[in-house]
């Protein structure tokens, strides 16, 4: 599946007050978005019409016996940001 991410001009992720931005513009409803933290971690966000889940998942993301931890996605998004801005928007 592809997700398709809005980018504002300029955009990344530099203060708490951009989360809100990040989840309200820059994800499309109906996507998933996967961001490799390092080889054994993945963080996964899914946006629906309702709200935004996020999970965090060890080694293969297809592996159905590997464990999936459900985060605060505010919080992660935060402590990811290096990562998400890398990927998203460098």
């Amino acid at each position: 599946m592809i997700s398709i991410i809005q980018k504002p001009v300029g955009f990344k992720i530099r203060c708490k007050s951009d989360i809100k931005t990040f989840k309200d513009i820059c994800l499309c409803t109906g996507s998933k978005y996967i961001i490799k933290i390092n080889p054994n971690y993945i963080f996964v966000l899914e946006k629906t019409e309702n709200n935004i889940t996020g999970a965090i998942k060890q080694g293969n993301l297809f592996n159905i016996f590997n464990p999936e931890i459900q985060i605060d996605v505010d919080e992660w998004v935060w402590k990811l940001r290096k990562y998400i801005n890398k990927k998203y928007f460098s």
